[in-house]
């Protein structure tokens, strides 16, 4: 049986079904909201992406997951724990949302200063080499 779109953290049924119906390799999808308070320029909700992996936990056999940005696929979370700690959870990427992971856009009155920044130091690089050549010696940078 496939997944559902959505797996309600409040649900016992769901739990239950999530930890049916998952199989090794299928991704799972939670929202985060972040707090504008701490991080006024950040977006109001991110997503993290978790792989189920081939481990079960060890005393109920629950299927484990991990996080994406882990080095080793090793469950480190069962995916009822998933549901309990993050709450819901989706079998799709969710649309329009940022993956926690990637960088944010740069706000349109920030890109006209990175710009110049970029365009300064090019031309500090710039000198520096020419008057290392000039003098016979080397820099790195």
């Amino acid at each position: 049986m496939g997944l559902k779109y959505k797996y309600e953290s409040t649900s016992r049924r769901d739990i239950k079904e999530l930890a049916r119906n998952v199989r090794p390799g299928d991704r799972l999808y939670v929202i985060q909201d972040v707090s504008q308070i701490v991080a006024p320029l950040e977006d109001a909700q991110l997503y993290t992406e978790f792989i189920v992996t081939k481990d079960k936990a060890p005393f109920t056999g629950t299927p484990m997951v991990c996080s994406t940005s882990a080095h080793r696929r090793v469950g480190t979370t069962s995916v009822t724990s998933l549901l309990i700690h993050y709450g819901d959870v989706y079998s799709q990427r969710p649309a329009g949302i940022r993956h926690i992971a990637e960088e944010p856009p740069l706000l349109p009155e920030f890109q006209h200063l990175a710009e110049r920044v970029a365009r300064e130091h090019a031309a500090d690089v710039a000198v520096a080499r020419s008057e290392a050549a000039a003098s016979g010696r080397r820099r790195w940078f």
